[in-house]
């Protein structure tokens, strides 16, 4: 699906929240992207809060590192030190500036993702949930 996202559009810039898990795994995936389509394709990372790596396991905090150093942009949404609310800002401030969100939700009514889908729903943005696809694969 994002592979086709590329091939159906001139240019795609796609937003990272930098979660550990599906955030990091989909940054890499565009990361590869960016590669064979340097013209097309641009990561820009959500960062919630300064220092959100820092309490990871250090494999965790490496793959983080690597994505912020090849990322074309990112987006500190609050200053440093952890709070929940500060990943809720992160996934409004992604929405707010998208057209389109593509998430990977099981369809668990709580938690961030549900959140971030039931916000961007409000919003009026259109959304892919890639959970079936990958899943399935």
């Amino acid at each position: 699906m994002i592979a086709k996202l590329v091939e159906d559009n001139d240019f795609v810039e796609f937003t990272s929240g930098m979660a550990v898990g599906v955030d990091t795994w989909a940054a890499i995936e565009v990361l590869k992207l960016r590669l064979a389509h340097p013209d097309k394709v641009s990561l820009r990372l959500a960062i919630p809060f300064v220092g959100q790596q820092n309490k990871w396991p250090l494999a965790s905090q490496m793959e983080w590192l690597e994505v912020y150093r090849a990322a074309d942009s990112v987006q500190f949404v609050d200053e440093e030190g952890y709070a929940p609310w500060k990943l809720l800002n992160r996934n409004k401030w992604m929405v707010d500036n998208c057209d389109l969100v593509v998430a990977v939700w099981n369809g668990e009514k709580r938690g961030g993702t549900a959140h971030c889908i039931r916000y961007a729903s409000r919003k009026g943005k259109e959304i892919i949930n890639l959970w079936r696809e990958i899943h399935v694969n």
